[in-house]
């Protein structure tokens, strides 16, 4: 085998790079469906562009966990992985419960999944066509918060984003950025 060192510096090199144009609707890296672009200048500050819906088989439906607990959260697009994070701090690993439930999922060996925003949430719910294999007669879970006793899901039969008690039971399904 040839090493860079074995090679003659003054030699012309010729290197490929293989360049693959996502776009919505396509197949993602982790085996979901690209369901958002976030544009160039979102890539470049947040080091993502693209968000993905994971397959339905790694839905679940459980509660949201934790009532009673104030956790701070967001509700715009880019907040689901951070929300996820300080959900599954706050509430931790003894049971299971919506943002666990994305943030332990496994798919073609991508660990990075989470539970949707109230804002990533809605472009599900705008993209359901797109993605496919959403549940159009139930709701889903967003890890947005309302307060204490209550958290943000989307109703995927009217497209009403509305609150429910925690303790609820509702669809979880996973996300991921890239």
């Amino acid at each position: 085998m040839t090493s860079v060192r074995d090679w003659d510096i003054a030699e012309n090199r010729t290197l490929y790079a293989c360049w693959i144009p996502w776009e919505i609707g396509m197949i993602g890296p982790a085996g979901g469906i690209i369901f958002y672009d976030a544009g160039y200048s979102a890539y470049y500050d947040d080091d993502w562009r693209f968000l993905e819906a994971a397959p339905a088989a790694a839905e679940a439906r459980l509660p949201w966990g934790g009532r009673g607990a104030a956790i701070a959260t967001g509700t715009d697009i880019g907040w689901g992985f951070v929300n996820t994070e300080r959900i599954v701090s706050a509430l931790g690993t003894g049971t299971q419960y919506a943002a666990r439930h994305c943030s332990t999922n496994s798919h073609n060996g991508y660990r990075d999944w989470f539970l949707p925003s109230r804002a990533e949430l809605q472009r599900m719910w705008w993209s359901r066509s797109i993605i496919g294999d959403m549940r159009d007669n139930t709701s889903y879970w967003s890890s947005s918060q309302s307060d204490a006793e209550s958290a943000w899901r989307r109703n995927f039969i009217t497209g009403e984003s509305v609150t429910a008690w925690k303790s609820g039971e509702y669809y979880a399904r996973p996300i991921r950025r890239f």
